[in-house]
């Protein structure tokens, strides 16, 4: 047995999973720098030169309008709802550059409740960070009954979105590990990958008819399955940790592109978790490998453990008969 260097698929998918991390920690890294050195909103007046970048402001009004016509005194500033799988986010209109207008989505409860706190509209400034995206159409209705206000001073083709450190964070972090947990893989499949030595005719008449020297192959066989057992075992936790990350990647970015490495990563994950289940000793593990004829590693393992036994017995035998002819 010896050493090769030969280029296998399984280091060229870590090849790819490194690169992909990389861009994702780099992504994230300048998400990161953006979101610690945001622009003033006041610079809103570049229009779409800003879009992904991220603003700052103190909020102290925004526009409200009656609640119904029949509860002309009762007024709200809230202009549209919207969903998404983490969080709720409120849409108000604030004003900016003096006479200009723009939507604000906010999904922080604890700076809705103070927007809300506010008198017609108007209160204690509130600080707020949001990343600036391509706008959609939203409901000009809402501002008809605002007197004096006309909806093309809002600023139509953006929208800030409420951004948290916390995500970024996050996700750079675990891009760290990933790029870690990759370039072992890579390291470890590069240098320790191995190939038999070609036996000759001696070793082939060897393993096949000396009892002894099958046994010694049998017993370095066994050691090999125990030492790959135990590596899908350790590899099981990096698969609970692609789910978890590619979970996290594809339900938090807004793109595709990423969010389609999150749910390779994801499959990878839940692939890798399952090779470890229906190699492991589990007892529905070993009942599913029998029914559907799967050839794991510890049904390997078994067989060759029944061979050993096999061969020792065989030895023991060889040994008394010979003892007892030569007395």
């Amino acid at each position: 047995m010896k050493k090769t260097y030969v280029f296998s698929m399984k280091t060229l998918a870590f090849i790819i999973l490194c690169t992909v991390s990389i861009y994702i920690m780099l992504c994230n890294g300048v998400e990161l720098y953006k979101y610690n050195h945001p622009h003033s909103l006041n610079e809103l007046s570049a229009g779409d030169k800003l879009i992904n970048e991220y603003v700052e402001c103190k909020i102290d009004r925004y526009i409200v309008t009656p609640v119904s016509e029949y509860l002309t005194d009762q007024y709200t500033g809230q202009s549209e709802l919207y969903f998404d799988f983490f969080n709720d986010y409120i849409t108000y209109t604030i004003p900016v550059n003096g006479d200009k207008y723009v939507r604000v989505q906010i999904c922080d409860k604890k700076i809705v409740d103070e927007l809300e706190a506010y008198e017609m509209g108007q209160g204690n400034p509130v600080y707020f960070i949001g990343k600036i995206t391509e706008g959609s159409s939203f409901n000009t209705s809402w501002y008809k009954d605002i007197e004096g206000f006309d909806v093309s001073d809002i600023y139509s083709n953006i929208m800030i979105s409420q951004s948290k450190e916390s995500p970024i964070k996050n996700t750079l972090i675990l891009s760290v590990f990933l790029l870690l947990i990759s370039i072992i893989g890579i390291v470890k499949n590069f240098y320790t990958l191995t190939i038999e030595d070609k036996p000759n005719s001696n070793e082939i008449y060897t393993y096949s008819y000396n009892a002894r020297n099958e046994l010694m192959y049998k017993r370095q066989y066994l050691a090999r399955l125990i030492e790959q057992q135990t590596s899908i075992r350790r590899w099981s936790i990096a698969g609970v940790y692609f789910v978890i990350f590619g979970g996290s990647v594809t339900l938090t970015n807004y793109w595709w592109e990423i969010k389609l490495f999150g749910v390779v990563l994801v499959f990878i994950g839940i692939k890798q978790i399952y090779k470890a289940f229906i190699n492991s000793d589990n007892r529905f593990a070993l009942r599913i490998a029998s029914i559907f004829e799967i050839d794991t590693v510890n049904h390997k393992k078994k067989m060759c453990v029944r061979r050993i036994e096999y061969l020792e017995n065989q030895i023991c035998e060889d040994e008394q008969k010979t003892n007892k002819n030569m007395q």
